[in-house]
């Protein structure tokens, strides 16, 4: 997964209408909004003090909202409750988020290498994998982690955890690793493969999918120990795979690739995205409503679809960063991040999207 250069994009706040505040009970995420006659619209995340709002249609809403981050490129991030996000990247950046992705602040990984994916399969624990074997694990939900041996020198892609207990990590070379502990230790799986693979999904206990490089697609049946190459539809490299059943997965990749299987990964169909551009990750939170992030020449790219994938619309980021990572943790909420420390969060499932860069933490 490359790095990207664009340069983020400045959010403003000089905005001629009347700003007020939404609580979204559902996602708990906390945005600004601007209101014209009884039409609200998400208009950014901006820096507040605690303030009392009138909403024409909404009624009175106090609430503090505070989106404050990282410069360093941000490569994945998961909600493992509704009210708790994280963010990995590079330099070893973790952020955590208590306020469901509106307030940011770092959390001491203990590493400088580059984190490239990020599971939580409990409340309170969490695993991180990265370049040359990084392998971390956290306890208290991201506040603190612990390094632990990976047993290789590759980097590591993806992770994905069936349960607190079954985790799976992927990476270059084909490398395959399983954890029976949670993360604690982890040991070598054959893949038959030499490709790189970029993600994983576990949708159960037992089944597993890991794609990667010129369209490999794995599949498992006994939770990791042996896996099975499927035929690949596409030459692109798959980069981010999402599975919200047993029998749905897509996957997203280069030039716009999107592959769909309705049999748990035993066959695949190619979907047209309608975009040209790369795409890093996906997020499925439910069979028919998945999310899509990338970069194209001008900056990030998102793409929405409400049909499990047979068609895709474009939607507008608003920021001119390439964008890696995506969770969607409800079919309203999802968080998006990307290069130079960017962060975009949505609470219609995509649709529109707030935020920009993160870059008023101070650093490490």
């Amino acid at each position: 997964m490359n790095s990207d250069s664009h340069a983020p994009r400045e959010w403003r706040r000089s905005w001629p209408v009347l700003l007020i505040a939404v609580l979204v009970v559902s996602s708990i995420i906390a945005f600004a909004v601007a209101a014209q006659a009884n039409s609200p619209r998400v208009v950014g995340l901006v820096h507040y003090q605690p303030v009392v709002v009138q909403a024409p249609s909404t009624g009175i809403v106090a609430l503090h909202a505070d989106l404050s981050g990282s410069s360093s490129n941000l490569r994945a991030a998961t909600c493992p409750t509704s009210l708790v996000c994280l963010a990995v990247g590079d330099q070893g950046t973790v952020l955590s988020s208590p306020g469901g992705g509106t307030n940011w602040r770092r959390s001491p990984s203990g590493t400088s290498s580059e984190l490239l994916s990020i599971s939580c399969p409990a409340a309170n624990l969490c695993l991180a994998v990265g370049a040359k074997g990084t392998a971390l694990v956290s306890t208290d939900t991201g506040a603190t982690w612990q390094p632990r041996l990976s047993g290789t020198g590759k980097d590591l892609s993806g992770v994905a955890c069936a349960t607190s207990t079954a985790c799976l990590a992927v990476g270059q070379g084909g490398t395959i690793l399983a954890s029976t502990n949670g993360g604690a230790g982890w040991r070598r799986r054959a893949s038959g493969t030499s490709n790189d693979l970029s993600g994983i999904a576990c949708p159960t206990a037992k089944l597993c999918v890991a794609v990667g490089g010129s369209g490999t697609i794995l599949t498992s049946a006994d939770g990791g120990s042996s896996w099975r190459h499927r035929t690949a539809i596409t030459g692109a490299q798959l980069l981010g795979i999402s599975c919200p059943t047993s029998k749905d997965c897509l996957a997203v990749g280069g030039s716009g690739a999107i592959v769909a299987s309705a049999d748990g990964g035993s066959t695949w169909h190619f979907r047209p995205s309608g975009s040209p551009f790369g795409l890093a990750g996906i997020s499925c939170p439910t069979s028919r409503a998945c999310v899509a992030v990338g970069a194209t020449d001008e900056g990030g790219t998102i793409l929405t679809t409400a049909d499990g994938g047979m068609t895709w619309r474009n939607r507008e980021s608003g920021t001119s960063s390439a964008l890696f990572g995506i969770t969607c943790p409800s079919q309203t909420a999802c968080l998006a991040v990307g290069n130079a420390g960017t962060i975009l969060l949505s609470i219609d499932g995509g649709v529109t999207w707030t935020g920009g860069t993160t870059s008023a933490l101070p650093p490490d």
